[in-house]
């Protein structure tokens, strides 16, 4: 499933303001909110698609952030 950076943002929100007393939940947002900052800095728009836009601007088209998809993959089997 593909994020926008608007959802990425939206997502951020949550584990920073809901789950934030999961240390993990809570670095995932500060990473996912750092990402999105990022991406928007360097011109994307918020409703463009996030690992797409992330490829991009690593430079690798074919490469998605695996550290933040690690994290999210944590969050959502519950052991964040």
């Amino acid at each position: 499933m593909s994020l926008t950076i608007l959802e990425v943002l939206m997502n951020a929100q949550i584990n920073l303001v809901i789950n934030r007393s999961s240390p993990l939940a809570f670095e995932v947002g500060k990473e996912q909110l750092a990402n999105a900052i990022t991406l928007l800095e360097e011109g994307f728009t918020a409703y463009n698609d996030f690992d797409e836009s992330w490829a991009k601007f690593k430079g690798n088209p074919a490469a998605g952030p695996a550290d933040l998809d690690e994290l999210n993959a944590a969050v959502a089997r519950g052991e964040a």
